[in-house]
């Protein structure tokens, strides 16, 4: 079984990211540092602030992964986990291979800390990812952290 974890400090933030699939035993500690020494977005845990407010009247993907950085393999199951505040209802949690969005699952409001989970099979053609949608251009902000991704056995 590999896990990856990853505290993310936010989606603008996370959109500029890069992320590297790693053992158990790897957590990603270089881009972990860069990614906090880098970093003003709020998180679940607190401890930053944003102060860029240009991606809040974004619509549609506002983040996913990339098979360059994430590569989900061919056929085999995955758990996705992450903490999350959402300011409003316009915001849909979304699974896709190559440009097409396979699922979408709507988030429902929460400003206390709440825990998504969902399980998947990867595609055939090992371009699985997965991201958040907005899903209009009302102002709200959606905070992202502690995503663990672990394929299942």
């Amino acid at each position: 079984m590999k896990t990856l974890f990853l505290p993310l400090f936010s989606l603008l933030l996370l959109a500029s990211c890069t992320v590297d699939t790693v053992s158990q035993d790897e957590l990603l500690q270089q881009e972990l540092l860069s990614l906090s020494e880098a970093s003003k977005g709020s998180t679940v845990s607190g401890s930053y602030e944003d102060d860029d407010d240009s991606y809040e009247d974004a619509q549609g993907i506002i983040i996913q992964t990339i098979p360059q950085n994430l590569k989900f393999e061919p056929y085999k199951k995955f758990k996705i986990t992450f903490k999350y505040q959402a300011e409003s209802d316009n915001y849909s949690f979304v699974l896709g291979d190559n440009r097409t969005i396979l699922f979408e699952n709507k988030v429902s409001q929460q400003h206390d800390t709440q825990v998504f989970e969902f399980i998947f099979t990867a595609s055939q053609s090992g371009n699985s990812w997965f991201g958040i949608k907005k899903n209009n251009e009302e102002t709200s902000d959606f905070i992202l952290d502690d995503i663990t991704i672990i394929e299942m056995e």
